[in-house]
């Protein structure tokens, strides 16, 4: 264990950058689309990514809508999203579902759900991770496919993941 620290400087990478300046560039309450396409493998990298993420499009009071089309990414995806929902209650920011976040869950499918989801997102994901109906969601008021989000920001270390993202919803 680590007991003190060594001083040693850190350096964000470029791309982590544009990440964040991505992030910073978005106009207050854009929607985003999360796809935390999970598995238990890559959790212990990809988790601290997700809450990071998670904190850094509230802090710009982004909302956010979080799918995934990897069977464990839900079940991390959810986890990590009442987490963060309950550290931003604890802090006097109370996000509400359905308006500020949206966990629509797992969708099994893969690239064929992405594609249908560039669509139509409520076709792909009729309801939600909590059993209501996705059309209720005001979140969703006004967008009918991948276009209508502000950002698409996919976590994910295979297939299906970030290369299908782009070859299925961002063309």
């Amino acid at each position: 264990p680590l007991l003190w620290p060594l001083g040693l400087p850190t350096a964000s990478s470029p791309a982590a950058m544009r990440f964040r300046a991505a992030i910073d560039s978005l106009p207050e309450h854009a929607v985003v689309l999360l796809a935390c396409d999970i598995d238990p493998a890559s959790r212990p990298e990809l988790e601290p990514m997700l809450r990071t993420t998670l904190h850094q499009l509230w802090s710009r009071h982004a909302r956010v809508v979080v799918v995934s089309v990897v069977p464990g990414g839900a079940a991390l995806a959810d986890h990590v999203l009442e987490d963060v929902v309950a550290e931003s209650r604890a802090h006097g920011r109370v996000l509400e579902r359905g308006v500020d976040y949206l966990d629509l869950g797992y969708r099994p499918g893969g690239e064929a759900v992405m594609t249908l989801l560039a669509r139509d997102v409520q076709a792909a994901f009729p309801i939600d991770h909590h059993g209501e109906p996705s059309s209720q969601a005001p979140i969703l008021r006004g967008i009918e496919g991948a276009s209508g989000f502000a950002l698409l920001v996919s976590l994910s270390t295979g297939a299906p993941g970030a290369r299908e993202w782009m070859q299925q919803v961002a063309t």
